[in-house]
C-alpha cells in the first residue's frame, strides 16, 4: 500500500493546484473534539480551502465552539442542519447538506473526531491529481484508549493491510475490492455528483465503503493510500461505544448474509487457533505428524509476522502481538453482536435509530 508523502509545493505545482477545496465536517454533539479537529484543518488551510461545519442538531456547545472560530477571523463557516427526513441516516443527511453548500472543485469529507497533520490536504490533492483519482481515501491511524479498542483496531488494520490486494484493487472495477474510510475521503466534485453522493446511499449504514464501491461501479478511479502518519482518529468515549461503533458496520459489510458471517467466523477461528491447538495437542499427547508440525509452525510464524509488520506500520505496538488470537475471537464476537442487533433492529447511533438491511442466507 502506498504511503502518502508530505511534499513541498513547487511554484509549478502551486499553479496547478489552485482548485478550490471544500473541507466538509458533519458534527453532532462533538463539543469535546470539534475544536481540535478544526484547528488541525486550519493548519492545512490556505486561500484555496473553505471549511464548512454542519451542526447536526446538537444539544451541546458544538455550534458555539465552531462559531467562535468564525468570530476570530478564520475561514470557518457554520451551517445549521435541518431536521432529519424520513428514510435518511443522520450523518448521511448532514454530509448531503454540506455538499449542497460546497463550492469546491474537490470535496474532502472528514469526521469531527479526526485530526489532520499539516500539509495533509495539499499532499492529498497532489496525489489525487497525479493518479487522476476520482476518490482518494486515506487509511487513518486509530488512537486507542480503551481495552476493546486495543483488541479491535489491530485486527481491522491487519485485515485490510494483509488481505486486500492493493495493486489489483486499484486496477479492478470490482466494487468489493475496495475499502474507504470516512475519516478522510477526497472526491472530485463531479465524480461525487455523478455517483449520486450521499443521497443515493441515504439509508445504507456503510456510507464510506458504499461510496467507494459506487465510484468503482461507475467505472471511476478509486485510490486507497496509507495516511496513518497524517490522519488520526480519536478514541471513542468508552468500551461500549467502541463496540457499538464497530459493530454497526460489521454485519452490513458482510452484505447482511448469515452464510458470510458463518464463513468469516469459522475461517478466522481456524486461522488463529487450529495451528496453536495442533501444537498443544502434539505437546501434551505426544503425537503429531511431521507435516502437521511444519504446517502449524509455518502458519503461526506467518500470522505473527504479518501482525507484527502491521502493528509497526500503524502504530499499535508489538507488545500486543501475543494477543492476536484473542483479538480475532473478540472481533468474531463483535460480528455476532452486530448480527443480533440487526436481527432485533435495535441499532442506534448518537441517539438516533439506524435502519437495518434485509438479512439473507
Amino acid at each position: 500500500m502506498d504511503k502518502l508523502v508530505s511534499t513541498e509545493l513547487s511554484s509549478t505545482n502551486e499553479e496547478s493546484s489552485k482548485d478550490l477545496v471544500s473541507i466538509l465536517i458533519p458534527a453532532r454533539n462533538e463539543e469535546e473534539r470539534i475544536g481540535d479537529c478544526i484547528e488541525s484543518v486550519l493548519r492545512n488551510a490556505d486561500a484555496y480551502i473553505e471549511i464548512l461545519v454542519l451542526n447536526d442538531n446538537s444539544d451541546d456547545s458544538t455550534a458555539e465552539i465552531v462559531r467562535r472560530f468564525f468570530l476570530d477571523g478564520h475561514n470557518v463557516t457554520l451551517i445549521e442542519g435541518t431536521e432529519l427526513p424520513v428514510g435518511w441516516i443522520g450523518k448521511h443527511w448532514a454530509c448531503h447538506q454540506l455538499s449542497q453548500y460546497a463550492r469546491g472543485d474537490y470535496l474532502v469529507f472528514i469526521d469531527a473526531d479526526t485530526l489532520l497533520a499539516p500539509d495533509t490536504i495539499q499532499s492529498s490533492i497532489q496525489k489525487a491529481k497525479c493518479n487522476n483519482s476520482d476518490l482518494l481515501t486515506l487509511m487513518p491511524r486509530r488512537e486507542k484508549k480503551w481495552v476493546f479498542e486495543y483488541l479491535m483496531y489491530p485486527f481491522i488494520d491487519w485485515a485490510i493491510f494483509c488481505w486486500l490486494p492493493m495493486s489489483i484493487a486499484h486496477r479492478s472495477h470490482n466494487s468489493y475490492l475496495s475499502a474507504t474510510f470516512g475519516q478522510f475521503m477526497l472526491f472530485k466534485k463531479t465524480a461525487y455528483e455523478l455517483i449520486g453522493g450521499h443521497q443515493l446511499i441515504r439509508n445504507n449504514r456503510l456510507d464510506d465503503f458504499e461510496l467507494g464501491r459506487n465510484i468503482k461501479r461507475n467505472g471511476l478511479r478509486w485510490n486507497l493510500v496509507d495516511g496513518s502518519h497524517m490522519v488520526k482518529a480519536l478514541p471513542y468515549h468508552g468500551n461500549f461505544e467502541a463496540i457499538h461503533g464497530i459493530a454497526r458496520s460489521i454485519f452490513p459489510s458482510l452484505n447482511y448474509r448469515i452464510s458470510f458471517l458463518l464463513g468469516f467466523s469459522i475461517a478466522l477461528i481456524n486461522l488463529a487457533y487450529l495451528p496453536i491447538g495442533t501444537l498443544l495437542y502434539g505437546t501434551i499427547i505426544g503425537e503429531i505428524g511431521r507435516n502437521s508440525l511444519i504446517i502449524s509452525v509455518t502458519s503461526i510464524v506467518i500470522m505473527a509476522l504479518t501482525w507484527m509488520i502491521m502493528s509497526i506500520r500503524f502504530g499499535h505496538g508489538i507488545r500486543w502481538l501475543p494477543m492476536y488470537p484473542l483479538s480475532i475471537v473478540f472481533i468474531v464476537g463483535v460480528a455476532i453482536f452486530s448480527f443480533v442487533a440487526t436481527l432485533l433492529n435495535v441499532g442506534q447511533w448518537k441517539k438516533r435509530g439506524i435502519p437495518s438491511g434485509e438479512i439473507k442466507m
